[in-house]
């Protein structure tokens, strides 16, 4: 049965959600004028994942990919926003839409000593807005900034310090060093990388475990279990 959030959670979430979609909509009536735009922009998503008050983890990565997109031509995947029944590494194991990173992932907690906690995760990316990659990503921010005066990455700052904030997980998951780039700017955390493995403390004892990767996979996995097998939860 799916978890449910608190009240004050859920009323703060859609709050947050209502601010998504109205910057949601401006972008797809530029997409409907302007073919660059229209070309580069494949939805917007918040959460892969139930949302759950103060979870052990809450896993970060940098933007949503395009998958659901090319397998529909639809970039309205969840129109309001609503969380999913489960986290989606989980729900994914064995299914023809499983990906390298949720496959990796799950064999990095399965050895650990917090598989038991993993289900119960929230899973988001540090910008909601979909494209091909990080580099289409970039396009699409500097056509918005430079013909239309729309600054996404400060509306993802925003959007996501605020998740963040509502949601108090114990540990955040950073998936991968342009995402932790992110939140390490915009926190002023003062870190070091060793081994591809970079962790300390964000916010309010909020510890994070920040790792490099290669496309969808993680370049340290057994650096990657050590520091979750170190955590104290």
């Amino acid at each position: 049965m799916r978890e449910k959030a608190s009240l004050e959670l859920e009323k703060q979430f859609k709050q947050l959600s209502r601010e998504v979609q109205q910057v949601k909509d401006v972008i797809k009536g530029k997409a409907e004028t302007d073919n660059r735009i229209n070309e580069i922009y494949k939805g917007t998503m918040i959460l892969y994942s139930n949302l759950i008050d103060n979870p052990d983890f809450m896993f970060i990565g940098i933007n949503p990919g395009a998958g659901y997109y090319n397998e529909t031509n639809n970039i309205e995947k969840r129109i309001d926003f609503r969380p999913i029944n489960e986290f989606e590494y989980v729900t994914s194991e064995g299914e023809n839409w499983d990906y390298s990173l949720a496959k990796e992932t799950r064999d990095v907690f399965k050895k650990s000593k917090y598989y038991n906690k993993f289900s119960r995760s929230v899973k988001t990316n540090v910008i909601f807005t979909s494209t091909h990659n990080i580099v289409d990503y970039e396009k699409l921010y500097s056509l918005l900034i430079e013909e239309y005066e729309i600054n996404m990455y400060q509306y993802a700052k925003k959007w996501i310090i605020e998740l963040i904030g509502m949601v108090k997980p114990k540990v955040i998951i950073c998936e991968g060093a342009k995402a932790f780039n992110f939140l390490s700017e915009w926190y002023s955390i003062q870190f070091s990388w060793v081994n591809n493995i970079a962790k300390g403390t964000l916010v309010d004892g909020i510890t994070f475990i920040a790792y490099k990767r290669n496309h969808s996979h993680i370049l340290n996995r057994e650096g990657l279990l050590t520091r979750i097998n170190s955590l104290r939860l």
